[in-house]
């Protein structure tokens, strides 16, 4: 099975799970536009640090760019409710597997 990446909804997360995080409030962002929430959200970071997390999550295509704006990628998206879907059905048709438990 492929790995899906899922940012944290906690206090405590990651200039990554910020940026993930706030484009599914709001988008499409531009860098500046994602660094002064950033900075909003008392999230300490520098400008480069931004723009570091943004290539990252662009070579993971975790979001997808527009000219100079960024929203999540749609098929990342698609992955998740894929994911999500396919735990809920196995969860609901599958038998308990007590067998495998200690």
């Amino acid at each position: 099975m492929e790995t899906v990446l899922l940012p944290k909804f906690s206090p405590s997360k990651t200039i990554i799970e910020e940026i993930v995080c706030m484009l599914t409030e709001e988008w499409p962002l531009t860098t500046r536009g994602i660094f002064s929430r950033l900075q909003k959200n008392q999230n300490i970071c520098s400008i480069q640090a931004t723009y570091k997390a943004i290539k990252k999550l662009k070579e993971e295509n975790l979001i997808e760019q527009d000219g100079k704006y960024y929203r999540l990628d749609n098929e990342w998206l698609k992955q998740i409710n894929e994911f999500s879907k396919k735990i809920i059905d196995d969860y609901n048709t599958s038998p308990i597997k007590l067998n495998e438990l200690p």
